[in-house]
């Protein structure tokens, strides 16, 4: 699965593997993205991670690996690795008439902008000439007979990998709860995702959170 950032910089899922020889426990961890960007982020992490490769791909692109080692000896069993945590964002798409800009336009002139918008193919004339006068009405008018119909914003996704040895329990999805960590803002979470993997020896917990600033209350509680 591919985790994307608003960075640039995509987040493979992590490789897991035990050397049987010496028991240590290595995580690897792949990104790939711009190149000036990876850079920066092999920098940031080269003091926590084993090892660090910066692979040059495509033009202005690359693919940074990251190796992190833990010893599984000691006679107490395997070590589970540290949790991560990340903050990612995801983008919806909105009717352009709904953005804040226009939250005072009156009913009667978004009735006639959509009119307008409706009844002009080529959007040549404006037949309401008493909203030509009405700014608001006129900015909307403009960029939808142009073709901007849309546009974006973000919302926040909270993501906690642990690593078991044993099998977590996944608590399912869709229901209220507050992530470990969270981003600037004021948000309401829901937990989207409670996923349980095994490679080797280690179980693999990803959980997601998802942030809006309202959340339907007698649909999710």
């Amino acid at each position: 699965m591919l985790q994307k950032r608003n960075t640039g910089i995509t987040t493979l899922n992590p490789a897991i593997s035990t050397s049987k020889e010496t028991g240590t426990l290595t995580t690897t961890r792949s990104y790939t993205g711009p190149y000036a960007e990876l850079v920066a982020l092999q920098a940031d992490i080269r003091a926590l991670a084993s090892t660090t490769t910066l692979t040059p791909t495509d033009a202005g692109q690359a693919k940074l690996d990251a190796t992190y080692a833990d010893d599984t000896s000691g006679g107490e069993g395997t070590q589970e690795p540290e949790p991560t945590y990340e903050i990612d964002w995801a983008t919806l798409t909105r009717a352009i008439e709904t953005h804040p800009l226009f939250a005072t336009l009156p009913i009667a002139d978004l009735n006639w902008v959509r009119k307008e918008i409706a009844e002009n193919a080529n959007f040549a004339t404006l037949s309401g000439v008493a909203y030509e006068e009405d700014e608001l009405a006129l900015q909307l008018y403009t960029k939808l007979a142009r073709g901007q119909t849309d546009y974006n914003i973000a919302t926040p996704i909270v993501r906690a990998t642990t690593y078991h040895t044993a099998i977590p329990t996944s608590q399912g999805a869709w229901f209220r709860d507050e992530p470990p960590i969270k981003p600037t803002g004021t948000w309401e979470y829901l937990k989207t995702a409670d996923r349980v993997t095994k490679q080797g020896r280690i179980y693999t917990r990803t959980q997601e959170w998802s942030g809006a600033k309202t959340w339907d209350p007698d649909i999710y509680t």
